[in-house]
């Protein structure tokens, strides 16, 4: 109920709503596949987590281009793109963690893992704000144009953070097993 007031808020105008429409509808899709993914990361089974990792960004991009140039939709084809691929892959990534998806339930574990996570979501929603308030504040006081080419540029500069994040991933299947084996 409040897309066009976030996008009438972003853009200055409300006719941008499909753009965060398909953003919602896009990231609980994106997330529930990379948990899917983590499942393979977790079971060292490095060949299936790349390749279906792969297939996915094959498919974003396919399904983008022909959303935003082939229909001419713009941005509004890369996003729809984007959840076309993650709609696609979504019952590959369910089957390939099938063994981990079973109705188990414990208040146990929950209670431990409530005070574990709960937290983090003000650190997680600081971050966040942290991490996006830039392109906030340039968005309001200047062009979507320059706003992009800010975004490209930011991201172009974060490489050491990938490389980072990559190692970060990498390693931390295997320091939870060492832990396990101990």
């Amino acid at each position: 109920p409040w897309l066009g007031w976030f996008s009438a808020w972003s853009f200055g105008t409300s006719q941008n709503s499909t753009l965060f429409a398909l953003a919602l509808l896009t990231t609980p899709l994106t997330l529930i596949n990379q948990l899917c993914g983590q499942v393979l990361r977790n079971q060292f089974q490095a060949q299936l987590f790349a390749g279906l990792n792969m297939a996915t960004t094959v498919l974003i991009i396919g399904f983008s281009i022909i959303g935003s140039v082939g229909f001419g939709l713009g941005v509004t084809g890369i996003l729809g793109g984007t959840l076309v691929a993650t709609l696609c892959m979504l019952p590959v990534r369910l089957w390939s963690a099938r063994a981990m998806l079973r109705p188990l339930f414990s208040w146990l574990w929950l209670r431990r893992l409530l005070s574990y996570g709960v937290p983090l979501v003000p650190v997680s929603l600081a971050y966040w704000i942290f991490v996006v308030s830039d392109r906030m504040v340039i968005g309001k006081l200047s062009t979507v144009e320059q706003l992009g080419l800010y975004a490209v540029a930011n991201n172009i500069t974060s490489s050491l953070t990938y490389v980072n994040n990559a190692l970060g991933q990498a390693w931390s299947p295997r320091a939870v097993q060492v832990y396990e084996d101990q």
